[in-house]
């Protein structure tokens, strides 16, 4: 829209503003600058720039006013959100909503990380609690029902200093739905444990993702770390599971649900900065829809963590890269050196009988019924 354009239909809103209230343009000859803020021609102004904005944003017309108790005491109309009124709308990027279930879910998962007293070297090279404390995440919550976590990121910090970074202990960990996708001692494994892939699509229509469907997807943000919009951080879930329950996408929820509406898997989609929050990018799951996932289909997690110890640094004996299968950590191999590899079973070792019967049992899904506390207690 050219200048003079705008100008004009917004001299015509302002105009009626005035007439309507019974300002005259004479009140403003003799108007300090200093009392302009809290004058009844600001008012006006206001009023007619809330109006005249609204009507370049949307088609719609809403009457509801909105104040918000900043320092400039702004007071203006409400924006039209297409979400409360079921609209059809193609969505691809994340629009920031508040779930309070998120929040208490999300809450719940980082009381379940075990920390010492003392955050010390000792803790630092821990790797036996970093692994009591992924396995702990993946135990069901219980709220209304039992949900069990799919994918998130969680770190908890220590109070900063003015100058130095305080202790941090972070888990990512995403649920991958393939049994031939694997993580390797070649430095890629952080493009299965940290840097997920990204959805460009709509989102009604992630379900027909064909490129890895059996992984967890980012999706980008409209301005990353934007002062104006809300930064969200939301992962979606593999688009094979979604498939597999004939899922379709809430909108208003954030959440993905079957054809009685029941909720099945959420997403959170709150207000979210990495580095400031405890979880982000949360996804869980029904436990009642997860055990009939498990029955017929394999499911295994990805995981990255990472340990910072005060005037230390990170420390390498934590800093490491998972792959667990059924509670189980079927490899794990270190950041600072990925010539290091635990528990990766070898040629020679697959066609061992022990072996072979391991894999066996895996694969028979219909008798496996995970109890993650169990495993975690022996």
């Amino acid at each position: 829209m050219e200048s003079k354009s705008f100008l004009n239909s917004y001299e015509l809103v302002l105009n009626e503003i005035f007439k309507q209230y019974m300002i005259t343009h004479d009140e403003t000859k003799n108007l300090h600058y200093n009392e302009f803020p809290d004058s009844l021609y600001m008012k006006a102004v206001d009023v007619a720039t809330g109006i005249y904005y609204g009507s370049l944003m949307c088609n719609y017309y809403t009457d509801g006013l909105m104040t918000y108790n900043g320092l400039q005491n702004i007071i203006g109309y409400e924006v039209y959100d297409p979400l409360e009124f079921d609209e059809e709308i193609n969505l691809t990027t994340p629009i920031s909503i508040y779930s309070t279930k998120i929040d208490f879910l999300d809450d719940c998962l980082s009381n379940l990380i075990e920390l010492p007293t003392e955050k010390n070297c000792n803790w630092g090279r821990d790797g036996e609690l970093t692994k009591k404390n992924l396995l702990k995440l993946i135990t069901p919550i219980k709220d209304k029902g039992e949900w069990v976590l799919l994918g998130a990121c969680v770190t908890l910090r220590g109070d900063r200093d003015y100058d130095s970074i305080g202790w941090q202990d972070s888990y990512d960990i995403w649920c991958c739905t393939s049994d031939v996708e694997t993580i390797h001692a070649d430095g890629d494994a952080r493009k299965l444990t940290i840097e997920l892939e990204q959805y460009d699509g709509l989102l009604d229509e992630y379900r027909m993702v064909t490129y890895k469907p059996w992984l967890c997807k980012k999706m980008k943000n409209i301005i990353p770390n934007s002062s104006i919009l809300d930064n969200t951080l939301l992962v979606l879930p593999p688009a094979d599971m979604i498939n597999y329950f004939n899922l379709s996408f809430d909108k208003k929820e954030m959440a993905w649900v079957n054809s009685t509406s029941e909720t099945v898997i959420l997403c959170n989609n709150n207000k979210a900065y990495y580095y400031e929050d405890n979880v982000v990018s949360s996804i869980f799951i029904n436990k009642k829809y997860f055990d009939k996932y498990i029955k017929d289909n394999l499911l295994k997690y990805f995981a990255f963590t990472e340990r910072f110890v005060p005037g230390k640094g990170y420390s390498d004996e934590t800093s490491l890269h998972f792959e667990i299968i059924n509670g189980y950590f079927e490899k794990e191999i270190l950041n600072s050196d990925t010539s290091y590899v635990r528990r990766e079973k070898s040629n020679k070792c697959m066609k061992c009988k022990v072996a072979k019967e391991r894999e066996k049992s895996l694969r028979e899904r219909q008798n496996i019924r995970i109890s993650w506390l169990d495993i975690i207690e022996n």
